[in-house]
């Protein structure tokens, strides 16, 4: 009987953020679109903080010789590397002389670097990426489509390179397509700093970094959080056209590690609708899974197989069109262990991180 109930609670809140939340939101978007004053490039600085990216740079930089338009600078940002990265930039730095800034020695951290690259170069609007991203060769040039808004928030596309990978995509896959219903129906409650594009004026009267300075992850995050407090004009640009690619985590450590990231913030943003929908998706897969688990210890195997199917068949309702659009069908259909997994990963999240140290290229993240 509370499985029932669940269930229907469960598909009216999907409901409400999937379908009427996703609508609002395509009318928003398309109410900007036509906006007259667009985004030009030669407004636009890219930042690009990297630390110890040799592996991956490369494919980054490929990209953006590859590029039919340009902004007017892009700035690479060395978190102090000590690898090969700059020396793989300056191989690829022949026709577009990128720009790069190493951090002094009491500076360090992706927030730290991002706020000296504004400092090095002033402009209009800023765009951080990440340095192990990949996108279209028109991508500079389509977003000269987007309005002048104090922010946007661009899709970042993960990718799995195995199928055991798509286990790692999952949980990005559901936020963000509950991420565009709430933008919908309110405001976004997440965005990636891999894509993310806001305005200087706005950014300068906003930013908030002594509050949170001693966390040094969730730029972001708390940039946000930052301009949604200040009532900045946030969008969310969900059109693939604006996308950029970045891979999965590639092993099991590397993700709890980034899950652990995650994780370790989430209390300092306060976020008050993040932590409501965060609540509520606790709830409902809390009582599937009790559910579950109750008919199968007494082995009740038509209720047992009716209810994984209900989750099955609500969650492919709802969610079908958002993994589409993102290339990431074969995802969806992991859906059903995800949920069997999901009580005892969130236990191991929380245990872990009262007692392992979380990195992030050999640093250890403090969060105190």
């Amino acid at each position: 009987m509370i499985t029932t109930i669940c269930t229907l609670f469960y598909v009216i809140y999907l409901l409400i953020i999937r379908v009427i939340g996703v609508l609002k939101q395509n009318k928003n978007e398309h109410c900007f679109a036509e906006l007259t004053e667009k985004l030009m490039l030669s407004d636009i600085t890219v930042l690009i903080p990297f630390r110890n990216e040799a592996k991956r740079i490369e494919q980054l930089l490929t990209c953006l010789n590859a590029s039919t338009k340009f902004p007017a600078n892009i700035v690479f940002i060395n978190d102090h590397s000590t690898d090969d990265s700059i020396q793989i930039i300056a191989q690829n730095n022949s026709s577009l002389n990128f720009n790069v800034l190493g951090m002094p020695d009491d500076l360090n951290g992706k927030k730290q670097a991002i706020r000296f690259g504004i400092a090095a170069f002033p402009s209009s609007y800023y765009l951080t990426l990440d340095a192990d991203i990949v996108f279209a060769s028109d991508y500079f040039q389509k977003l000269e489509d987007l309005p002048k808004v104090d922010m946007l928030i661009l899709p970042v596309i993960l990718k799995a390179n195995s199928f055991f990978q798509r286990f790692f995509e999952l949980d990005v896959l559901l936020i963000n397509a509950l991420n565009q219903g709430i933008a919908g129906l309110k405001s976004p409650i997440v965005a990636s700093g891999a894509n993310l594009l806001f305005k200087a004026t706005t950014f300068h009267k906003v930013d908030s970094i002594e509050k949170h300075a001693y966390i040094n992850s969730g730029d972001d995050v708390f940039l946000l959080n930052d301009f949604k407090k200040a009532g900045a004009n946030v969008i969310l640009a969900s059109s693939m056209k604006h996308a950029v690619c970045t891979e999965t985590p590639q092993s099991i450590n590397e993700y709890l590690q980034q899950r652990l990231r995650w994780f370790s913030k989430t209390g300092a943003v306060k976020d008050k609708d993040a932590s409501i929908l965060v609540a509520l998706q606790a709830v409902f897969t809390g009582v599937f899974f009790v559910g579950i688990v109750y008919y199968g210890i007494h082995a009740n195997w038509i209720e047992f197989f009716t209810v994984i199917f209900l989750k099955l068949f609500v969650d492919s309702l709802f969610f079908w069109h958002f993994f589409q659009l993102q290339g990431r069908l074969v995802t969806l259909i992991l859906l059903p262990f995800y949920v069997l997994m999901f009580p005892f990963y969130s236990i191991l999240i929380v245990t872990l991180s009262n007692y392992k140290t979380v990195q992030w290229k050999g640093r250890i993240i403090k969060n105190y």
